[in-house]
Protein backbone atom coordinates (compact mmCIF):
# COMPACT_ATOMS: atom_id res chain seq x y z
CA UNK A 1 0.00 0.00 0.00
CA UNK A 2 1.07 3.50 -0.61
CA UNK A 3 2.63 5.69 2.09
CA UNK A 4 0.51 7.90 1.12
CA UNK A 5 -2.97 5.77 1.30
CA UNK A 6 -2.11 4.59 4.82
CA UNK A 7 -1.17 7.95 6.12
CA UNK A 8 -5.01 9.28 4.76
CA UNK A 9 -6.20 5.94 6.09
CA UNK A 10 -4.53 6.64 9.36
CA UNK A 11 -5.46 10.21 9.75
CA UNK A 12 -9.12 9.49 9.02
CA UNK A 13 -9.95 5.91 10.65
CA UNK A 14 -8.08 7.11 14.07
CA UNK A 15 -10.56 10.20 14.64
CA UNK A 16 -13.55 8.36 13.80
CA UNK A 17 -12.69 5.63 16.22
CA UNK A 18 -12.14 7.57 18.77
CA UNK A 19 -15.26 9.50 18.19
CA UNK A 20 -17.16 6.23 18.38
CA UNK A 21 -15.54 5.21 21.51
CA UNK A 22 -16.04 8.64 23.29
CA UNK A 23 -19.98 8.27 22.45
CA UNK A 24 -19.97 4.97 23.80
CA UNK A 25 -18.36 6.08 27.04
CA UNK A 26 -21.13 9.18 27.05
CA UNK A 27 -24.07 6.78 26.21
CA UNK A 28 -22.50 4.65 29.38
CA UNK A 29 -22.50 7.22 31.69
CA UNK A 30 -25.99 8.68 30.97
CA UNK A 31 -27.91 5.26 30.99
CA UNK A 32 -26.09 4.53 34.54
CA UNK A 33 -27.10 8.12 35.70
CA UNK A 34 -30.54 7.37 34.37
CA UNK A 35 -30.70 10.01 31.86
CA UNK A 36 -30.76 7.69 28.96
CA UNK A 37 -32.73 4.28 28.53
CA UNK A 38 -34.68 4.44 31.57
CA UNK A 39 -37.79 1.91 31.93
CA UNK A 40 -41.10 3.37 31.39
CA UNK A 41 -43.68 3.86 34.61
CA UNK A 42 -46.91 2.91 34.63
CA UNK A 43 -49.57 4.63 35.90
CA UNK A 44 -48.93 3.17 39.55
CA UNK A 45 -45.74 5.10 39.31
CA UNK A 46 -43.97 1.49 38.73
CA UNK A 47 -41.66 0.02 36.40
CA UNK A 48 -43.06 -1.31 33.06
CA UNK A 49 -43.06 -4.99 32.50
CA UNK A 50 -43.21 -6.44 29.20
CA UNK A 51 -42.67 -10.14 27.50
CA UNK A 52 -39.01 -9.49 27.44
CA UNK A 53 -38.98 -9.46 31.44
CA UNK A 54 -41.59 -11.89 31.94
CA UNK A 55 -42.88 -15.52 31.04
CA UNK A 56 -46.62 -15.32 29.33
CA UNK A 57 -48.20 -16.65 33.03
CA UNK A 58 -46.23 -13.60 35.04
CA UNK A 59 -46.94 -11.51 32.01
CA UNK A 60 -50.40 -12.11 32.02
CA UNK A 61 -50.56 -11.96 36.21
CA UNK A 62 -48.96 -8.58 35.58
CA UNK A 63 -51.17 -6.73 33.57
CA UNK A 64 -53.87 -8.27 34.87
CA UNK A 65 -52.82 -6.92 38.53
CA UNK A 66 -51.81 -3.27 36.86
CA UNK A 67 -55.51 -3.01 35.54
CA UNK A 68 -57.50 -3.87 38.48
CA UNK A 69 -55.48 -1.41 40.32
CA UNK A 70 -56.24 1.32 37.90
CA UNK A 71 -60.17 0.57 38.55
CA UNK A 72 -59.92 -1.43 41.67
CA UNK A 73 -57.08 0.79 44.08
CA UNK A 74 -57.96 -1.45 47.12
CA UNK A 75 -58.03 -4.92 45.23
CA UNK A 76 -55.20 -6.96 47.83
CA UNK A 77 -54.37 -10.03 45.37
CA UNK A 78 -53.45 -7.37 42.98
CA UNK A 79 -50.80 -5.09 45.13
CA UNK A 80 -49.55 -8.76 46.69
CA UNK A 81 -49.29 -9.70 43.21
CA UNK A 82 -47.34 -7.04 41.75
CA UNK A 83 -44.90 -6.87 44.64
CA UNK A 84 -44.22 -10.65 44.16
CA UNK A 85 -43.44 -10.35 40.37
CA UNK A 86 -41.35 -7.23 40.97
CA UNK A 87 -39.10 -8.73 43.74
CA UNK A 88 -39.04 -12.14 41.58
CA UNK A 89 -37.41 -9.59 38.72
CA UNK A 90 -34.93 -8.05 41.54
CA UNK A 91 -36.72 -4.62 41.28
CA UNK A 92 -36.47 -4.20 44.92
CA UNK A 93 -37.79 -0.39 45.12
CA UNK A 94 -40.86 -1.39 43.13
CA UNK A 95 -41.68 -4.74 45.02
CA UNK A 96 -41.76 -2.62 47.90
CA UNK A 97 -44.00 0.37 46.55
CA UNK A 98 -46.49 -2.51 45.57
CA UNK A 99 -46.56 -4.12 49.58
CA UNK A 100 -46.70 -0.20 50.81
CA UNK A 101 -49.69 0.38 48.18
CA UNK A 102 -51.59 -2.45 49.93
CA UNK A 103 -50.25 -1.25 53.18
CA UNK A 104 -52.05 2.16 52.74
CA UNK A 105 -55.38 0.26 52.87
CA UNK A 106 -54.17 -2.18 56.03
CA UNK A 107 -51.28 -1.51 57.87
CA UNK A 108 -51.64 -5.22 59.53
CA UNK A 109 -51.73 -7.05 56.62
CA UNK A 110 -49.62 -10.05 57.01
CA UNK A 111 -49.09 -10.79 53.54
CA UNK A 112 -47.82 -7.45 52.71
CA UNK A 113 -45.47 -7.13 55.52
CA UNK A 114 -44.11 -10.62 55.05
CA UNK A 115 -43.22 -9.60 51.22
CA UNK A 116 -41.67 -6.22 52.72
CA UNK A 117 -39.82 -8.16 55.09
CA UNK A 118 -37.92 -10.72 52.40
CA UNK A 119 -37.64 -7.56 50.33
CA UNK A 120 -36.18 -5.77 52.76
CA UNK A 121 -33.91 -8.82 53.36
CA UNK A 122 -33.04 -9.50 49.43
CA UNK A 123 -31.98 -5.68 49.75
CA UNK A 124 -29.88 -6.16 52.88
CA UNK A 125 -31.35 -3.86 54.77
CA UNK A 126 -32.02 -6.15 57.94
CA UNK A 127 -33.08 -3.98 60.78
CA UNK A 128 -36.32 -3.01 58.50
CA UNK A 129 -36.88 -6.68 57.61
CA UNK A 130 -36.59 -7.53 61.68
CA UNK A 131 -39.38 -4.42 62.24
CA UNK A 132 -41.77 -6.07 59.35
CA UNK A 133 -41.55 -9.57 61.16
CA UNK A 134 -42.31 -8.33 64.50
CA UNK A 135 -45.42 -6.46 63.51
CA UNK A 136 -46.44 -9.61 61.74
CA UNK A 137 -46.05 -11.48 64.70
CA UNK A 138 -47.51 -8.51 67.19
CA UNK A 139 -50.67 -8.73 65.22
CA UNK A 140 -50.04 -12.30 64.31
CA UNK A 141 -48.68 -14.14 67.07
CA UNK A 142 -49.08 -17.77 65.38
CA UNK A 143 -47.82 -16.49 61.73
CA UNK A 144 -45.24 -19.33 61.55
CA UNK A 145 -43.59 -18.20 58.27
CA UNK A 146 -42.87 -15.04 60.08
CA UNK A 147 -41.14 -16.81 63.20
CA UNK A 148 -39.24 -19.37 60.60
CA UNK A 149 -37.82 -16.66 58.52
CA UNK A 150 -36.73 -14.73 61.47
CA UNK A 151 -34.81 -17.17 62.61
CA UNK A 152 -33.43 -17.51 59.87
CA UNK A 153 -32.49 -13.97 59.55
CA UNK A 154 -30.53 -14.37 63.12
CA UNK A 155 -29.34 -17.79 62.33
CA UNK A 156 -27.40 -16.43 59.29
CA UNK A 157 -25.44 -13.75 61.18
CA UNK A 158 -27.11 -10.64 59.79
CA UNK A 159 -28.82 -9.66 62.99
CA UNK A 160 -28.14 -10.44 66.66
CA UNK A 161 -30.51 -12.58 68.34
CA UNK A 162 -33.40 -10.15 69.76
CA UNK A 163 -34.58 -11.27 73.38
CA UNK A 164 -37.98 -10.17 71.83
CA UNK A 165 -38.20 -13.25 69.67
CA UNK A 166 -38.04 -15.59 72.79
CA UNK A 167 -40.87 -12.98 74.25
CA UNK A 168 -43.10 -13.14 71.27
CA UNK A 169 -42.76 -17.00 71.28
CA UNK A 170 -43.58 -17.69 75.18
CA UNK A 171 -46.54 -15.67 75.10
CA UNK A 172 -47.80 -17.35 71.53
CA UNK A 173 -47.00 -20.33 73.49
CA UNK A 174 -50.20 -19.22 75.92
CA UNK A 175 -52.61 -19.27 73.22
CA UNK A 176 -55.40 -22.26 73.96
CA UNK A 177 -57.10 -23.75 70.70
CA UNK A 178 -54.06 -23.42 68.82
CA UNK A 179 -51.88 -26.65 69.75
CA UNK A 180 -50.53 -27.09 65.99
CA UNK A 181 -49.24 -23.89 65.88
CA UNK A 182 -47.82 -24.40 69.27
CA UNK A 183 -46.90 -27.86 69.12
CA UNK A 184 -44.78 -26.63 65.79
CA UNK A 185 -43.12 -23.03 67.41
CA UNK A 186 -42.11 -25.25 70.11
CA UNK A 187 -40.25 -27.42 67.66
CA UNK A 188 -38.72 -24.67 65.74
CA UNK A 189 -37.21 -23.44 69.47
CA UNK A 190 -36.09 -26.57 70.50
CA UNK A 191 -34.59 -27.00 67.31
CA UNK A 192 -32.18 -24.01 67.89
CA UNK A 193 -31.72 -24.61 71.51
CA UNK A 194 -33.65 -21.57 72.33
CA UNK A 195 -35.77 -23.37 75.08
CA UNK A 196 -34.85 -26.19 77.45
CA UNK A 197 -35.52 -29.64 76.39
CA UNK A 198 -38.37 -30.98 78.89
Amino acid sequence: MPKKKKLWLNNFVSPIIALVLILILLAIILWQKGFILTPKQNDLGLTVLTARNLNADDLKTYQDAVATLQTTPEEKAAALNLGYIYRQQGLYQDAEKAFNYQLQFDELDGEALLGLARVYTDEGKYKDAEDAYYKIIDVYPLYMIAYHELLALYQSGKLPLNDKFITEADYSLQFEGSESYQDELKQLLLDYNLIPKE
